[in-house]
């Protein structure tokens, strides 16, 4: 399979393939679910594409790219990157984002929101703890459809970013889910923090360690 990259200008466009591959890619992680309650359905598709298309306007910094099979025409994956090439005043990086892409009316839907808001408050809080307004590249998602993945497109996306990474002097920065950290632990990311998600918040039976990662150039 020969596979190639492209800049993804209009999201609204890609918005439809993008979801079901990050859909597909993080179906069983318990995080993607928390964010996203209901699991791969039209609704939840929905919500995560509010919030892709929200980021995007709010974020001037991010960068879409997005990895096609050549032969094909349908991309496999993509991954999104913020590049933060100077330093930010606390009132922009210390901002908490709300869960405001699906609504809350039933207790149901207040206790995932919660649940939700939780998950958040976590890994921003250590986001911030960690870099603070310093500049650095944050690789802010990477998923790679299941059917394609093994087969390079998540290291042709990882690559993209770490080289303009490179290129502007930034050390990359990201969070890892479990099954993206020995694909980052090969390119040279380390471990430099962790974030404990308690069982109560995830639904789970014991906590759940996600690992904070570096790369310098």
């Amino acid at each position: 399979m020969l596979l190639s990259l492209i800049q993804i200008k209009c999201l609204t466009l890609s918005i439809p393939r993008m979801m079901e591959i990050q859909f597909s890619a993080f179906d069983s992680e318990p995080y993607h679910r928390c964010l996203y309650p209901g699991g791969n359905t039209p609704s939840a598709r929905a919500a995560a594409g509010l919030r892709v298309i929200q980021e995007r306007e709010h974020t001037p910094q991010q960068e879409v790219v997005g990895c096609v099979d050549s032969d094909t025409g349908v991309m496999v994956g993509f991954v999104k990157w913020i590049f933060y090439r100077t330093e930010r005043p606390e009132s922009s990086w210390s901002k908490r984002e709300k869960v405001d892409w699906w609504g809350v009316g039933e207790n149901e839907n207040k206790e995932m929101k919660r649940k939700a808001e939780a998950y958040l408050e976590t890994t921003e809080g250590t986001r911030q703890r960690i870099w603070g307004g310093r500049p650095h590249a944050l690789c802010a998602l990477l998923c790679v459809h299941p059917d394609y993945q093994r087969q390079g497109a998540g290291t042709l996306l990882m690559h993209w970013g770490m080289e303009r990474a490179r290129d502007m002097g930034l050390p990359a920065y990201l969070e890892a889910s479990f099954e993206g950290y020995p694909l980052y632990k090969k390119l040279g990311f380390r471990d430099i923090d962790s974030m404990i998600i308690k069982a109560d918040i995830w639904g789970g039976g014991y906590d759940r360690v996600y690992k904070a990662m570096q790369k310098d150039f």
